[in-house]
């Protein structure tokens, strides 16, 4: 806003500034040839040249008005004419005041007497009013500075900030990335937990299943240890069985097993005691399927 302020201000005093240079640009070596052919100069004409000479900082005098116009610089000097400068010297333009406060002092007014000489009045009234507005502004622009030198230290605090800010974005969002894996590592746990509880239960249930078999397999174990142990003295009594008892009657073949038992017992042939073919040579199911058939 400050900004704004000062650059609309500074806008206002351009404009007559740019008029007066241009006015300026119209004159040539001509128009200030006439005006310094003057032997004694219309008064309003003399009050604008002493009001030149005084912003060059020469005598207020014609005789010093025509050494200024001699100078074949001379519209130079006024196109490039330091007006920052003048805009920080209050004195002179404090005494510039006894010219421009006056009625006549008008370009309208001196350009009845001289073109050239309204050229260089609208070039007097543009100074002072330039000068006058920047003096106007300076303390604005130097609050300006100061406002700017405090936004930017502001803008610098607020990237740190905003910098502090991300950082603590960039954690928290990681943060939640372990936060999100955790949570997906403890529901594959439960699930793991889960599927272990139904497999243990199984488990249980198959071991006291097969605790119920306990005792049938320990009584089949005991059969089989002997079985083992005589295993080749019931085969042999069994081929012995097969190739000579089958022709003989029922009474006559119990006799001879008995007979052949007690020999295998005398030359320490283990045998099953209560030794029978079919219990060697069939398989108790389908003796069963036997007698079920009849």
């Amino acid at each position: 806003e400050i900004k704004t302020e000062c650059e609309r201000e500074l806008d206002e005093a351009l404009p007559e500034y740019h008029a007066a240079i241009k006015s300026l640009d119209a004159l040539d070596k001509k128009d200030i040839q006439e005006v310094k052919s003057f032997p004694k100069p219309p008064a309003l004409v003399e009050v604008v040249l002493n009001a030149v000479c005084l912003l060059f900082g020469k005598k207020e005098s014609w005789d010093e008005a025509k050494k200024l116009m001699n100078d074949t610089q001379f519209l130079t000097n006024l196109r490039e004419y330091d007006k920052d400068g003048l805009a920080g010297n209050m004195k002179l333009t404090a005494k510039l005041q006894r010219y421009i406060k006056q009625d006549d002092f008008q370009p309208e007014k001196v350009k009845k007497v001289s073109g050239a000489a309204m050229s260089l009045c609208m070039w007097v009234r543009a100074m002072d009013v330039y000068a006058r507005v920047v003096r106007a502004i300076e303390p604005k622009k130097e609050k300006l500075k100061s406002a700017e030198a405090t936004l930017q230290e502001a803008e610098s605090k607020l990237f740190a900030k905003k910098s502090e800010l991300k950082a603590v974005q960039d954690k928290v969002a990681g943060l939640q990335l372990q936060l999100t894996r955790a949570k997906d590592k403890a529901q594959k746990l439960e699930t793991d937990a889960e599927t272990c509880k139904v497999k243990l239960v199984r488990a249980e249930k198959l071991l006291g299943g097969l605790g119920s078999e306990a005792t049938s397999w320990e009584a089949k174990s005991k059969v089989l240890d002997k079985s083992l142990v005589c295993v080749v003295g019931n085969i042999t009594l069994a081929a012995g069985f097969i190739a000579y008892a089958g022709a003989f009657t029922a009474d006559f073949r119990s006799r001879l097993i008995a007979r052949w038992l007690a020999k295998a017992n005398e030359v320490e042939l283990a045998t099953d005691p209560n030794w029978k073919c079919a219990d060697v040579l069939v398989d108790p199911s389908e003796t069963r399927e036997w007698c079920i058939k009849s």
